[in-house]
């Protein structure tokens, strides 16, 4: 089974990569697709489930939507913020959206803003963005 630790490890291979909407490719990806790459590379079983979402307009979506679309792919609701949970925020003006994977006091996510995918420390403005905390199924984390 794959550990919280694989999870951080596989999404940072995406670091500096393109932002892309709808990326779902080594060379373009966006928040989203982070999220479901990282599940691929990580052989988690179901990880097609999440590329379900390729055919929605997630930014779209109504209010919490997006957290019921990510439950409904099989993640779960978590705890608190540990290594490799992914974090849901939500940008000022904007519904929860955008998706990030949290390593030990910093995160990683596609920015659209920035054109790439970045990895900085989970610092303002994001705490007080954030609206849910999500694990992914089958992987092992720290209780």
């Amino acid at each position: 089974m794959p550990t919280a630790q694989d999870v951080w490890t596989a999404a940072l291979q995406y670091d500096r990569v393109p932002w892309k909407h709808q990326g779902r490719r080594e060379d373009s990806i966006d928040c989203l697709g982070l999220i479901v790459m990282t599940a691929v590379d990580i052989g988690l079983d179901g990880a097609e489930r999440f590329k379900e979402f390729e055919t929605r307009n997630y930014s779209r979506l109504p209010p919490n939507r997006l957290a019921i679309e990510l439950l409904a792919a099989g993640m779960l609701r978590a705890p608190g913020i540990q290594v490799g949970c992914v974090g849901l925020f939500a940008q000022p003006g904007t519904y929860p959206s955008h998706l990030a994977i949290f390593g030990d006091g910093d995160m990683i996510h596609a920015s659209a803003l920035e054109k790439r995918v970045v990895r900085h420390g989970y610092v303002h403005p994001w705490p007080s963005q954030l609206r849910g905390i999500f694990a992914y199924p089958g992987v092992i984390y720290e209780a």
